[in-house]
């Protein structure tokens, strides 16, 4: 939860940035341009702005995250329809290798009296 919500804030850190760099864009143009070269330079630029903005808004509402649709390793460990060994096929070892890992694991937490996970 804390990663997205990091996340969120990159992404609108980084939309600050794009849109502070337009606007110093659209100031230079006025500064530097004749006013009809620094109007059409202005028209691109704010168009540029809109439709970035439409589309940015476009994709937060197509990525946006919802807590109640995450998918936790627990709910497919008890979930019918996928059993434990079917996950941990997926993971791509055999069960054999799978229980001396966790056997590792066990041994090494005990070694260094670490508590469980």
């Amino acid at each position: 939860d804390g990663m997205h919500q990091q996340r969120s804030h990159i992404f609108w850190v980084f939309g600050a940035g794009l849109v502070s760099c337009s606007f110093a864009m659209l100031l230079m143009a006025w500064i530097k341009m004749q006013t009809l070269a620094a109007l059409s330079c202005s028209t691109v630029l704010l168009w540029g702005l809109v439709s970035g903005a439409r589309r940015a808004l476009q994709m937060k509402i197509l990525f946006r995250y919802n807590d109640h649709e995450v998918v936790k390793v627990d709910d497919m460990l008890t979930s019918e329809t996928v059993g434990p060994e079917s996950f941990v096929r997926q993971l791509g070892v055999d069960s054999d290798t799978l229980a001396q890992l966790l056997v590792n694991i066990r041994q090494r937490r005990h070694d260094n009296k670490l508590p469980p996970a």
